[in-house]
């Protein structure tokens, strides 16, 4: 046996492996440092200007499908060479996939192209390091291990941070944004301020809500590795309360900080799932099951303590403004009930039908009536069977359809699914990669069919190959624009120091070189057209607006900053048209309606003798 094993070590394809499981685990450990940014919330770049912003800052959401197709290829590669393929079981990766697939069909009605391309890109790629790390568990189950060390590792790191921010550090980042924003001449939005001085803490997830989240996935999955830890050296029982104590105060406290009640609300709501259902769907499967649902319920009565505390002078403001999402969002599948309203339109059909006065939102903060107002029909089936994914899991579990050699761990994590789908019904967990590549990862690495049949040459192989060079390609190919738009909008820190912003003839000379690069991306063209404006440059305003109009034609800010340039050089039909368009996108914008009112008064003027 030594020697077969020696001689496996020597075989080309085991250093394959081992570079494709040492990739995912890198990642892994990663991912809540690099990918915590949520994909496509605004026109922001995070394309690292400087050294500095390459090692301390978020990267960009298109790397994650070009590192993730790398690792798939490795992963398939291996799989083709050692002639030792299964086929994939739905039940691990069928509802992923079913959510990529309706959001990639609802592109092809949609106006908002560039972002509904980002979140389909991230979901795939997400899915991708998923099936990777199967294929990698597969051949050899020591994989297993390290890869939940890597996720851990990196889970903890998030909280170390969260802590340096609850002692002190939330003061340091606010001082730093404000800086960047008096330098730039940025206008911040209110939802900003009002959370650098809510004194939630968010580590280096862009908002507090998902950090939360990601701790809420990961908490049950660390309570039970402490359980099983603490089995295995057989201390006496007050040893393991300790462990669990201990680990418990190190995650919740950050927790706890974020103020999310979201996620103390999913953290209730999964809990509780999981001690009604708990019974008879694992009663077999773990030993001492009272003594699990009866820790649940305590749990689950304590973070309803602590979200009654967090909610303590904060009102209902937000929970008032989630009904208003979701009354729009139904709204919107009342008129479009068979196909939505096409991926990513989201943000402007929704300033189009929300109630006068109703906060802004770029999106609804619900998994489900995302996919049910973009994606009609289909989309809310879709996101039903995610939502739901859970508990199938655990129903196909217990009846032997799938199987794990750890139970404990695998009912952590069913446990932490359940919670983080409950809390996706309040917020929109689906848009953080570090985190989504979790969820989607974490069923593959510990639940196997019970009778998986190896074929010779898996025919999957090659079409998921395929796909795969497509997300890659596509992502690559939004290098150039990213290194575009960073130069155009100049922002980062370089040693310590903030980057002075470009001149206005740098960054026009920028966009109208790259024209071709930025494709439907908006956002570069809108920061032409305000710097345009500012330097007196209305024919480029022209031009620029022109542009993002071509990229989202349902953005009401472009129709009026359109209708005001037309304004000023008295072409004042257009700038009623314009004007017009606006108020279609945004009925109850105040300076819409203002404009209306110019524009209106100048076109009497010019009728009167």
């Amino acid at each position: 046996m030594p020697r077969e094993a020696d001689a496996h070590a020597k075989e080309p394809v085991y250093w394959l492996e081992r570079l494709t499981s040492g990739g995912i685990a890198v990642l892994l450990l990663v991912a809540p440092i690099k990918f915590a940014s949520v994909v496509n919330s605004a026109g922001v770049s995070l394309y690292p200007t400087s050294f500095e912003l390459l090692i301390i800052g978020n990267w960009p959401p298109f790397v994650l499908p070009i590192i993730t197709s790398l690792l798939l290829a490795l992963a398939l590669l291996r799989t083709w060479q050692r002639q030792d393929g299964a086929a994939v079981p739905l039940l691990l990766f069928g509802p992923p996939a079913l959510l990529i697939a309706v959001a990639g069909l609802g592109m092809f009605w949609t106006t908002e192209l560039d972002g509904a391309r980002q979140f389909v890109l991230h979901l795939a790629s997400c899915l991708q390091l998923a099936l990777a790390a199967w294929l990698q568990v597969q051949a050899h189950s020591r994989w297993r291990k390290q890869f939940f060390v890597c996720m851990l590792l990196g889970a903890t790191m998030s909280c170390l941070l969260g802590w340096a921010q609850v002692k002190g550090g939330l003061a340091m980042n606010s001082a730093q944004i404000k800086e960047m924003a008096k330098i730039y001449n940025w206008q911040l939005p209110d939802l900003m301020v009002i959370r650098m001085n809510s004194r939630r803490v968010y580590s280096t997830f862009t908002v507090p809500n998902s950090f939360a989240a990601h701790l809420l996935l990961l908490y049950p999955l660390i309570i039970a590795l402490a359980v099983v830890i603490g089995r295995r050296g057989m201390p006496p029982i007050a040893c393991v309360v300790l462990l669990v104590v201990t680990i418990s105060t190190f995650w919740l406290v950050p927790f706890y900080h974020a103020g999310s009640r979201g996620a103390m609300l999913g953290a209730v709501g999964g809990i509780g799932l999981s001690a009604l259902f708990g019974g008879w769907t694992i009663r077999k499967r773990i030993k001492r099951l009272r003594l699990w649902v009866g820790l649940l319920l305590v749990l689950g009565f304590a973070m309803g303590i602590a979200g009654h505390r967090v909610s303590k002078g904060r009102g209902m403001r937000s929970a008032e403004a989630r009904l208003d999402y979701f009354a729009a969002a139904g709204r919107m599948f009342a008129q479009q009930p068979l196909t939505g309203v096409g991926t990513g339109e989201f943000y402007p059909w929704y300033m189009r039908l929300k109630p006068a006065g109703a906060e802004e939102t770029r999106m609804p903060h619900n998994l489900f009536l995302l996919y049910l107002a973009e994606t009609g029909v289909a989309g809310g089936l879709a996101a039903l069977i995610f939502l739901l994914w859970p508990l199938v899991l655990a129903e196909a579990w217990r009846r032997g359809r799938l199987e794990t050699n750890h139970p404990e761990l695998a009912a952590g994590v069913l446990i932490g699914l359940l919670a983080w789908c409950c809390h996706s019904l309040f917020d929109f967990n689906i848009r953080t990669p570090a985190t989504v590549m979790l969820v989607f990862l974490l069923p593959a690495l510990l639940f196997k069919p019970k009778a998986v049949a190896n074929s010779a040459a898996p025919r999957w192989i090659w079409a998921v190959a395929t796909l795969s060079c497509l997300i890659a390609i596509c992502a690559i190919q939004r290098i150039p624009a990213e290194r575009a738009y960073a130069a155009v909008a100049g922002s980062g820190f370089s040693f310590g120091a903030v980057q002075a912003p470009p001149p206005y003839a740098q960054v026009r000379a920028n966009v109208l070189r790259n024209e071709r690069v930025f494709g439907t991306w908006p956002y570069p063209w809108e920061r032409l057209a305000r710097l345009a404006i500012q330097n007196r440059d209305l024919d480029t305003a022209v031009l620029a607006f022109e542009r993002a109009i071509e990229c989202a034609p349902h953005r009401g800010g472009f129709h009026s900053g359109l209708a005001n340039i037309y304004l000023a050089t008295g072409d004042l039909a257009a700038a009623k048209r314009e004007n017009a368009l606006a108020l279609t996108w945004y009925p109850y914008n105040p300076r819409y309606l203002a404009q209306k009112t110019v524009v209106d008064a100048q076109l009497r003027a010019a009728k009167s003798p």
